[in-house]
């Protein structure tokens, strides 16, 4: 009778062992507070988007608006959706908030881990008899709420609060280099220096291919993990089935070699 037990009691140590080698996280996330499913507004960290350059003309009369010509054009911005607690795939949790939004709020809102986000100074010029740059700072809504259907590497995070946050969309383009994104532009004056003298970012269309090939690159990664991970689960299969198979002879012949001693 204890042979079955024995055999048994394997297997079901492998099949444990065997589930925790599989990629989970937490896939489901229920909104708190006051905001619920529609999130709130925020603001983002300022960008910088000029390099540094100086105006050293007066205005040609005190009511004169405008100043003096700069590096402007459009930029590609790298921006990522923030989630506040650690996670081991992000990607999950941010699609369990786009589940659990309010679908019209969060069509307005990119939640994409990773993107470019195009941009172009509003302001065609530097003000008259000053130095600095331009800033970005963009509109985020952000989703406050519990993490559940936690796993493995993440399942001490069950229960967890999490802010989850995107970045508002202005105007949406029928090409993602045509959309726009809300915030707040600023001048920030500061003395001219050569650090600051490099476009801050890329054009857009070369910093969105080098984003996509990134992302492509890391996708691939992951899946070849991902196989790597699997033939080590076949592996493990085999050994744990020739042990069972071991224990269940060997040991009903040492059994009965104790009896007949």
């Amino acid at each position: 009778m204890m042979k079955p037990s024995v055999s048994t009691t394997l297997l079901s140590l492998f099949t444990a062992s065997a589930l925790s080698l599989s990629k989970r996280t937490c896939r489901t996330f229920e909104p708190q507070g006051k905001d619920g499913d529609k999130g709130y507004i925020t603001h983002g960290k300022q960008i910088r988007v000029s390099s540094a350059s100086e105006c050293t003309r007066d205005p040609p009369d005190e009511s004169a608006s405008g100043g003096c010509e700069y590096d402007r054009y459009k930029m590609g911005i790298t921006v990522n959706a923030t989630v506040n607690v650690s996670v081991s795939d992000l990607s999950s949790v941010v699609e369990a908030v786009r589940e659990a939004a309010d679908p019209e709020t969060v069509a307005r809102v990119n939640l994409n881990e990773t993107f470019t986000m195009p941009y172009t100074v509003p302001q065609s010029s530097i003000p008259y008899n000053s130095a600095g740059y331009y800033t970005f700072q963009p509109k985020q809504r952000c989703w406050s709420g519990l993490l559940s259907d936690c796993a493995d590497d993440d399942e001490d995070l069950d229960g967890t609060v999490a802010q989850v946050c995107g970045y508002v969309l202005l105007t949406k383009g029928k090409m993602e280099s045509s959309t726009e994104y809300d915030g707040k532009s600023a001048f920030v004056e500061a003395d001219k220096t050569e650090d600051n003298e490099d476009r801050p970012w890329p054009e857009y269309e070369s910093n969105a291919t080098k984003v996509r090939e990134d992302l492509d690159d890391r996708e691939q990664d992951e899946e070849d993990n991902s196989e790597e991970d699997s033939e080590e689960d076949s592996g493990a299969t085999k050994l744990t089935s020739m042990s069972t198979v071991f224990t269940c002879l060997v040991w009903p012949s040492v059994a009965a070699l104790f009896l007949y001693m």
